[in-house]
């Protein structure tokens, strides 16, 4: 092998500097004809994801809403809600996928911090880091990115993109034993799984999770009826202060008193540099005070 010049080596240089060849760049076609780059790290590792099916079914879905134009559209209100939200159909022509969803566009001033739109991306990975996936895949868009939405004619400059869950409805109109059909939900499962939601929503702050942002539908992973949580936008609100575990929540189930051994896992091995991969959706102090609710959790639960 011949040895490289040095206007080759200049070469590489450059390359290397704009990330056409770091493995950490992906250069996506987004739907305004211009490459971006996917600056939230979407998957860390395999370790967040139990099968690789699970895997392979988040990384479709989300490629199509950071990649997606949308097709269809129109204002969508559910239980009261006051803001902006537009139920779209978004297809991607590079995979040939239609997905239906929700696009939230970040107002001015956050809502007071009530409609912080980030938080639904940043809650959607933090849910997977704890290896819960009870949150519908999220996607984030933004003018700055190159891939901001259109929706009949106007041009939102940032938002989530929300996974819309197939034959949605309230969990609570719903008999306990059918929360999960891959299963019979009997009383261990329903205290895990909303032990798990509390320990969620307090690492989050969320003071939001009331009835109706519990729901069921067809999971995003293969298609089975499963409990979904919706609506995230006020985590971490700044003035909002959520009870620690021995409160009580929209179930009225009192204060937990089980931990789900694979959470316990994950809280563990929750560390810092997966949260600063958030950035810039999350300030160093936020990330510093979700770490400390994590160690509160443990020592809870005697850890």
């Amino acid at each position: 092998m011949r040895p490289m010049r040095a206007h080759q080596f200049f070469i590489l240089f450059l390359l290397l500097t704009v990330g056409i060849l770091s493995p950490q760049t992906h250069a996506w076609q987004g739907n305004c004809g211009t490459l971006f780059r996917d600056p939230h790290h979407l998957f860390l590792s395999d370790k967040s994801f139990p099968s690789r099916a699970q895997r392979l079914a988040h990384e479709a879905i989300h490629r199509d809403l950071v990649e997606g134009h949308v097709v269809e559209g129109k204002p969508f209100s559910a239980n009261n809600n006051r803001n902006a939200l537009f139920k779209i159909k978004i297809y991607n022509p590079r995979t040939g996928q239609t997905r239906d969803a929700l696009f939230k566009p970040r107002p001015y001033g956050d809502g007071f911090g009530w409609n912080r739109v980030p938080m639904e991306w940043v809650a959607y990975k933090i849910n997977l880091l704890l290896g819960m996936d009870y949150v519908p895949p999220v996607a984030y868009r933004s003018k700055a990115l190159g891939n901001p939405i259109t929706i009949n004619g106007e041009t939102f400059s940032e938002g989530a993109v929300l996974y819309m869950v197939p034959d949605a409805h309230e969990l609570h109109t719903v008999p306990t034993r059918e929360w999960a059909l891959d299963h019979p939900f009997g009383v261990s499962d329903k205290e895990l799984f909303l032990s798990d939601v509390r320990i969620f929503d307090f690492l989050m702050q969320n003071p939001d999770r009331h009835i109706n942002n519990f729901l069921r539908g067809r999971h995003w992973k293969d298609g089975v009826y499963r409990p979904a949580l919706i609506d995230q936008a006020a985590g971490l609100k700044g003035d909002a202060t959520i009870e620690f575990l021995r409160g009580n929540d929209a179930f009225k189930s009192g204060a937990v008193t089980k931990i789900r051994p694979q959470t316990l896992e994950a809280l563990r091995a929750l560390k810092k540099r997966q949260l600063q991969s958030l950035q810039p959706h999350l300030s160093e102090s936020e990330i510093d005070q979700i770490l400390a609710r994590r160690d509160q959790i443990l020592a809870y639960f005697g850890h």
